[in-house]
């Protein structure tokens, strides 16, 4: 904060010793900053500094810019004297609150007067005593601070009235609700919104508590030590109106303090949300509705994709197996006159080299040799069989059977084989499973087929025993397209079926076995069989762990 010490003084005399000895005196009396002029003039270049309209261009390097609070001047100058200077400054608005000591040799009336008439505040005569220099500047420098500070004062004091004005209108022209409240709770100033949105009459809340507009039941008024720890806080309320209606508003509350920290009011804002909550509900509803919406009509699209899918799947499956059939009967017909053809020359080929093995002065070598014909004339004669077994029209009376029965008859005959190689076999037929109508033999050899290719991929991963050689058969009942079926399942964790030759196993004559080991026709006449019965053969697969096969077959009506 500046001090007495710290203002600044121009000392304008043209003799530099009479500048000398004024600032020495000054400076022993404590005061530090002066500023020296030898002329009217220069004294004129120091105080344009203080012209607001002065521009800085017409400044010069030397023109000093620390403001002026005190001037020094002595009346006899060359040039414009002291007493012209005094005219010339005090002509200027902006240097008239600048106090001006006169100082003289001559201190007739005549030139104190005409002094005073120019606007000097007081004067010092030469030579200079040094305590009345002193104690004249130091009451001057007083006089002038006092002023200033009371000027300061007046214009803080308008300024904050304009503002007082224009907070006060800004205030009342809002839409959220002002009030002003002292540390009791004591409403001290609301606005027009305030008023308006808890429907009271202009000027009724002055003096209320601000408890009148919380519900009686919450009415608890906050202590001054909650109000220090509070010092701004945020939130939604319930508040009441004048008749009794309860709405929701929007608080927001700040605590004013005094320079030490004491409480001496709360500004808090009310805003009602009665629209706004609405609104939210409004829209939370209608996200409920638009959510139900959406997973209804996912759910619609889902069942109908899966129909789809379904029918699509159908669909493909039919044309397969309708040009599969197509396939079947060309090659069924063309078997069926290849086999009648070939079985009587093959028999005869069959029973010559009996005959020639039956002569006893054949040698071992030729023995054999025959042998070997008749071997590979009965494994012709077997595919010539199982040609016409496929070419066969597959007639012969169906009749209601259960298929827990004709499993039984299979395991008859291939169980020891299968107990023989370790094979674990896992059977779960119910006993109350529908009957389907069928042809008991057919059924029986489609089963058998089954259990041997396990058999064959099971030894083939599997050579000597071990606990996950299994073989798993069951049967369930089943329904597609809403009509009922008999499902059988033959899986087995065997070598599997490669990916890249799985739509080919069921076709004739294709084998993974060696030529030794199946024809390659026992997938096709089971799935021509099944198909007969109206039923369905289908396979999954994954290379080196499993293979299964599925039967449905159509249960029967009663």
């Amino acid at each position: 904060m500046k001090t007495l010490l710290d203002m600044n003084i121009l000392i304008v005399d043209d003799s530099r010793t009479d500048r000398e000895i004024i600032k020495d005196i000054l400076t022993e009396a404590g005061y530090k900053s002066f500023i020296i002029a030898s002329s009217a003039d220069e004294t004129f270049s120091i105080l344009a500094m203080h012209d607001p309209l002065t521009p800085l261009t017409l400044l010069t390097p030397e023109t000093p810019l620390t403001p002026v609070d005190l001037i020094l001047m002595d009346i006899v100058m060359p040039g414009i004297n002291g007493l012209e200077a005094c005219g010339k400054i005090r002509e200027k608005e902006f240097l008239k609150d600048i106090p001006i000591i006169m100082v003289t040799a001559r201190p007739n009336d005549e030139n104190l007067q005409l002094a005073f008439e120019k606007g000097a505040n007081d004067y010092i005569t030469k030579p200079l005593n040094r305590i009345e220099l002193i104690t004249r500047v130091r009451s001057t420098l007083k006089l002038k601070m006092e002023t200033d500070n009371r000027k300061a004062r007046e214009l803080e004091l308008k300024h904050l009235t304009e503002s007082l004005r224009y907070f006060k209108k800004a205030v009342e022209n809002m839409q959220i609700g002002v009030t002003i409240s002292n540390p009791e709770g004591q409403i001290i100033y609301a606005n027009p919104a305030e008023e308006r949105i808890h429907g009271y009459d202009q000027g009724e809340l002055s003096g209320c508590n601000v408890s009148i507009f919380s519900q009686p039941e919450l009415r608890k008024p906050m202590t001054v030590m909650e109000l220090k720890k509070l010092k701004s806080w945020r939130r939604e309320s319930i508040n009441i109106k004048k008749e009794g209606t309860v709405f929701p508003v929007h608080l927001l509350s700040d605590t004013v303090t005094d320079a030490q920290g004491i409480v001496t009011g709360v500004v808090t804002t009310c805003e009602d949300i009665t629209e706004r909550k609405r609104s939210e509900e409004m829209l939370k509803k209608t996200r409920e509705e638009l959510e139900k919406r959406v997973r209804e009509r996912t759910k619609e699209l889902t069942a109908a994709n899966a129909a789809l899918k379904e029918e699509v799947q159908e669909k493909l499956a039919f044309q397969a197996e309708t040009v599969r059939a197509a396939h079947l009967a060309s090659l069924g017909e063309l078997s069926a006159g290849v086999a009648h053809e070939i079985n009587n020359p093959i028999n005869g080929i069959i029973n010559c080299a009996q005959i020639l093995v039956n002569r006893r002065s054949w040698r071992q070598k030729e023995k054999e040799i025959c042998g070997m014909i008749i071997s590979e004339g009965k494994r012709v004669a077997n595919i010539v069989q199982a040609l016409l077994s496929f070419a066969r029209e597959r007639e012969g009376e169906k009749k209601p059977v259960h298929l827990g029965n004709i499993m039984g008859d299979s395991l008859a005959l291939t169980s020891a084989h299968l107990r023989r190689d370790g094979i674990n076999l896992s059977l779960d037929i119910p006993v109350d499973l529908p009957v389907v109508v069928a042809h008991h033999q057919q059924i029986q050899q489609v089963f058998l087929n089954l259990i041997n290719n396990a058999h064959y991929a099971l030894n083939q991963k599997y050579p000597k025993g071990n606990e996950n050689k299994s073989l798993i058969i069951s049967a369930e009942r089943v329904f597609v397209n809403k009509r009922k079926f008999v499902r059988v399942t033959f899986l087995d964790n065997g070598t599997g079926i490669p990916s890249d030759i799985m739509d080919k196993v069921m076709d004739p004559f294709f084998s993974t076995k060696p030529e030794d080991k199946g024809t390659g026709l026992g997938l096709s006449i089971s799935h021509g069989i099944i198909a007969d019965h109206g039923g369905r053969l289908s396979i999954e697969s994954k290379e080196g762990e499993f293979t299964k096969v599925i039967l449905d077959l159509p249960a029967a009506e009663r």
